[in-house]
């Protein structure tokens, strides 16, 4: 994906987003692992899950940028498992559902963003695999142009992080 207005491309701007919740989970007092630092560490999706089951984390946070038809589309979704086996052996699926709200509410509060939606899918491979609660947010919407700016902003990426720590 490749922003509508700073052309800037989503592996960029999310490990932006990703460095600033790293460091906000830090602040907070959790141990917190990335799958990558810089944009030429490629990692698999399969990879990123056996990483997270490698170094025990208690959850899988992935951090996304969101594309979509509509030019004005201006929402935060996040995504949880839906039948994987591994997700049935880490939560129930009432638990996962209180998790994705607790999130979706932390990262509107934060951002100001007022459609945060919650969604059960098994479309993403790392969340299929995780072993562990795993959970994938699109923060906004690259096609959206005010939603670009926004997410290539460091004031925004900051509460965006906020949100993820909260």
């Amino acid at each position: 994906a490749q922003g509508a207005v700073t052309l800037r491309k989503e592996s960029i701007a999310a490990l932006e987003i990703s460095y600033r919740a790293c460091a906000a989970l830090r602040e907070a007092g959790a141990e917190v692992y990335m799958t990558r630092w810089n944009e030429e560490t490629g990692v698999s999706n399969l990879g990123r899950a056996d990483y997270a089951l490698e170094v025990g984390a208690d959850y899988f946070i992935r951090v996304h940028l969101n594309m979509a038809e509509k030019k004005t589309a201006n929402a935060i979704d996040v995504y949880c498992p839906d039948q994987s086996p591994y997700a049935r052996l880490a939560l129930d699926k009432a638990t996962y559902r209180l998790l994705a709200r607790a999130l979706a509410d932390a990262l509107s509060a934060q951002t100001g963003v007022k459609t945060a939606r919650t969604h059960f899918s098994d479309q993403f491979i790392g969340n299929n695999w995780a072993r562990m609660p795993a959970f994938l947010v699109e923060t906004g919407y690259m096609s959206s142009p005010a939603n670009d700016v926004l997410l290539s902003h460091p004031v925004f990426q900051d509460r965006v992080a906020r949100g993820i720590a909260a």
